[in-house]
């Protein structure tokens, strides 16, 4: 990217809501999120690349620091948000074929934002060396997007053409103001930029977090419970077992010495809605074997299988539940036949 160019920036709405409503939830410490979209090329020779900012991503509180003049986030439960994100982002790429982006096009962590106090709309010395370790640190990243919130400010301040900031309406009659940073290898500096909100209709939305990742409380309860009952509980596997939006969270698991293995799918919002199984033959793991490459090795031949008469699922059951009523049943998870998916 030449020094001279800036790209153009293009937001979500949504992403800009959510900058002002985290913001506001924090009056004198500081906060922020990850910024999560796409770096486009330039769409010809002469042309300056984009950036699209798709939606925001919470770090996990526990692993925040936060005080009135500083604010650090990231950590291993924010990296396997953006995991999550990605492979739905690259399993369900054809269902983008609506919007004006190329099939290509990656998902990406492209900035962050934070909010600082008072009225200081530019970015601080602590942010600038921050920005140059992460670039030192990270050389496939060229270019850093890093937003600067501010509250409080009077309603007469307005957000015009060509400025680099823009601002929402806060619940007391005031402004929130979001100003738009950015730094680069060449340039070394952080550089105001413009930005552009589009609707949320004219951008593709991520899908939701899964419970997996935002009750740590049930996926602790849900694992104990099954290897207290005897079962050999596989790591979680991201997989696409409906065809629909988003991925389904799935386990495999075993008991030592039976021939076969439950592939168990639990959508986003389980326990609200009920988990699905499926039975497939022994899979082997090995030490050095993929997770998602013995999993699809097992799905290959997995058939499913069909709930216990008169079972009804209950979000205050659990998985332990589930299974146990699948394996005391009679023909336990053998799937219908044609006659019987079609009797009445």
């Amino acid at each position: 990217m030449s020094a001279h160019v800036l790209p153009n920036l293009i937001l979500a709405q949504r992403a800009v809501e959510k900058m002002a409503q985290q913001a506001a939830k924090f009056l004198h410490d500081e906060t922020g999120e990850a910024l999560v979209g796409l770096f486009l090329p330039p769409a010809h020779p002469n042309g300056a690349p984009t950036i699209i900012v798709l939606d925001t991503l919470p770090a996990d509180e526990s692993e925040v620091e936060r005080a009135a003049y500083a604010f650090a986030h990231g950590g291993e439960s924010q990296f396997e948000a953006f995991t999550w994100l990605l492979e739905n982002w690259q399993r369900h790429a054809e269902r983008r074929s609506g919007f004006e982006l190329p099939k290509d096009a990656a998902l990406a962590h492209v900035g962050d934002w934070h909010k600082q106090p008072g009225h200081m709309i530019a970015p601080s010395g602590g942010d600038l060396q921050s920005a140059l370790m992460l670039l030192a640190d990270n050389p496939q990243i060229t270019q850093w997007l890093a937003p600067i919130v501010t509250l409080d400010h009077a309603p007469t301040l307005g957000a015009g053409a060509n400025v680099n900031y823009l601002t929402v309406p806060d619940a007391h009659g005031g402004l929130t103001r979001i100003d738009f940073w950015l730094i680069d290898r060449q340039t070394r500096a952080f550089r105001p930029i413009s930005p552009t909100v589009y609707p949320d209709t004219r951008l593709p939305a991520l899908p939701p977090q899964p419970w997996i990742l935002t009750d740590d409380g049930r996926a602790s309860i849900e694992v104990g419970q099954l290897e207290h009952a005897g079962w050999l509980v596989s790591d979680i596997v991201f997989w696409d077992t409906d065809l629909a939006e988003p991925l389904e969270v799935c386990l495999m698991l075993g008991k030592p010495g039976q021939d076969d293995l439950w592939l168990i799918a639990t959508p986003w919002d389980y326990p609200s809605s009920p988990p699905r199984a499926y039975k497939a033959p022994f899979t082997p793991l090995g030490k050095d074997d993929d997770i998602y490459d013995v999993f699809e090795r097992a799905w290959r031949e997995a058939e499913p299988a069909s709930d216990p008469d008169g079972w009804v699922w209950d979000d205050e059951l659990y998985l332990t539940d589930y299974l146990a009523a699948l394996t005391s049943a009679p023909d336990a998870g053998t799937p219908p036949t044609i006659d019987e998916e079609r009797a009445p």
